[in-house]
């Protein structure tokens, strides 16, 4: 009974962080966020979008194609209460708050532990991260939501496999929800899969197929190339960084053909790709409010809190000497496919492309708690 009634608490608390003066704070509204209410109010009114095309599955805004679901998540609220920033950002702080509700379930199904449970539900009711894009139409803020669900329903899927064609679904969908998704979903339906090896597992690929293959063709069409190299560090063929003054050289001008086979351009964005990659591992990148751009960090603090890291790296320890090793695999694999799709893109560090560790680094950082409390009760009681 303690427990539920600590848990409606943590519940009423995200509601109220995410949903008080909604419409007003943050104050005015981003270009983003327009094109959203608008083409959400469009196809409310005529089942097209802004430029006139029927149900699409890429939204042309602004130059450039957004993913669709968020548009249609926001149409119904649109229909509710109008077109007005409350109605745009409403399916964004709706689903942060049930991200906070299905991390309690899913931490409770990983390590069985109702003080585990809440302690991750509180800290991602509270995380800085979480709050600036539940509380604005971020297509990214609602990432932890599907991920915490298709994880979920996954781990029901291993014990009564019908939930797997649930599991399937949300994580199909969520390849329709941000960009970042269609690298990071594959990856981490492919680790989790080996982690949990199961005939049944067959089912659940073959409905993700039914959403994944349709966004390979969409990536690989003119909306898709589009984004991608507006974002792209390969945009400039030759990388400013690199410069390539190898073909300056005397022994490259004579036989530069030849010479091309053993140093291919493209080893060149590598160094980069690299550091773009390593930066969004790094402590700093999660605790100080100075990295990268403004709109992206709530002010004067960074995405987690700084008492928030030492509890992350016991976490991590505490998870290293489980003796069931798969939640190890499962958050280590999370953890280092998130930057992925962030490493080949320009403006870099974002915490918006690599919103998809939401809401691992929670879970983990409680599971550091509750580890050092057992592990040191003597300090404290």
């Amino acid at each position: 009974m303690k427990d539920k009634i600590l848990f409606i608490l943590i519940v009423i608390l995200a509601i109220g962080l995410r949903f008080w003066d909604l419409g007003k704070n943050p104050p005015g509204i981003n270009l983003d966020e327009a094109a959203i209410g608008y083409n959400a109010y469009s196809i409310l009114k005529t089942g097209r979008d802004e430029y006139g095309q029927f149900m699409p599955l890429a939204f042309r805004s602004l130059d450039d194609y957004k993913p669709p679901l968020y548009v249609y998540l926001t149409v119904p609220s649109v229909a509710i209460f109008g077109l007005n920033e409350f109605a745009v950002r409403f399916p964004s702080a709706i689903l942060g708050v049930g991200a906070v509700i299905l991390v309690y379930f899913l931490t409770r199904e990983l390590f069985k532990s109702a003080l585990c449970s809440l302690l991750s539900a509180l800290l991602l009711a509270i995380s800085p991260w979480h709050l600036q894009f539940t509380r604005t139409a971020y297509e990214t803020g609602s990432l932890a939501f599907f991920t915490s669900a298709g994880l979920l329903f996954f781990l029901f899927g291993l014990k009564k496999w019908p939930w797997l064609i649930l599991s399937a679904i949300i994580f199909g969908s969520e390849l329709f929800l941000y960009q970042a998704a269609k690298v990071f979903v594959p990856l981490f339906l492919f680790a989790i899969s080996i982690a949990y090896l199961r005939k049944q597992l067959a089912v659940f690929w073959v409905v993700f197929l039914i959403f994944f293959i349709p966004t390979i063709v969409l990536s690989v069409s003119r909306e898709g190339r589009l984004r991608a190299y507006g974002t792209s560090i390969f945009q400039d063929y030759r990388p400013p960084a690199a410069n390539l003054e190898l073909k300056r050289q005397d022994w490259l001008r004579d036989d530069w053909k030849s010479a091309a086979v053993f140093h291919p351009e493209a080893f060149s964005f590598v160094p980069e790709i690299l550091k773009n990659y390593l930066i969004h591992l790094s402590p700093w990148f999660f605790i100080s409010p100075n990295l990268g751009a403004k709109v992206t960090y709530a002010p004067n603090v960074g995405l987690m809190y700084l008492w928030e890291l030492p509890f992350l790296l016991a976490g991590m320890y505490f998870l290293a000497n489980l003796k069931d090793k798969r939640p190890l695999f499962i958050f280590g694999c999370w953890l280092l496919f998130s930057p992925v799709a962030a490493s080949v893109t320009t403006g870099l560090p974002s915490s918006i492309r690599t919103a998809v560790f939401l809401p691992s680094l929670q879970m983990i950082t409680a599971v550091g708690i509750i580890g050092l409390l057992k592990k040191y009760r003597w300090l404290i009681f």
